[in-house]
């Protein structure tokens, strides 16, 4: 990477996470693709007991929680690998419909998480007042509906 391709990335990205992007494909040369360096944001969110999204928005979008052979039907993007490694894991998904036409999806756990990207345990704590909320998509066409609210309702 030359000094102006990595000035560019880094106006673009920001200095801190041109460095590990660098680093990241440094140690992916090196390691012959085994070690990667991936950065996460995370943070703490409280759920709230009454919804966000005001009662007259949203209201024809439908948001339930599928079973497996639903979820895995899906058409959702991931993998089924992925998938199937999220249900053997405990991991839930909830489905947004608007009439019958799917719109989005979320995943959670109400349990400690193997991250299926990286190698690492997510521990929830305290476990009886926590959930990890980990993959939330809306199609494209319906972003501009109050999809994502009504999934994070």
């Amino acid at each position: 990477m030359t000094r102006s391709e990595f000035a560019r990335l880094a106006s673009d990205i920001g200095a801190m996470n041109a460095v590990l992007y660098v680093l990241s494909r440094l140690l992916s040369l090196l390691s012959d693709g085994r070690a990667r360096l991936v950065k996460y944001y995370i943070t703490a969110q409280p759920v709230h007991k009454q919804p966000l999204t005001p009662p007259r928005r949203g209201r024809k979008i439908n948001v339930s929680e599928v079973d497996a052979a639903t979820a895995l039907a899906l058409p959702m993007n991931r993998p089924r690998d992925v998938i199937e490694y999220r249900l053997h894991h405990g991991g839930r998904c909830l489905a947004a419909y608007k009439d019958a036409t799917f719109v989005g999806f979320q995943w959670f756990t109400l349990t400690s998480y193997p991250e299926d990207e990286v190698r690492c345990l997510f521990r929830l704590a305290p476990s009886d007042r926590c959930a990890w909320d980990y993959d939330i998509f809306v199609l494209p066409e319906w972003r501009a509906q109050p999809v994502f609210t009504r999934l994070w309702d």
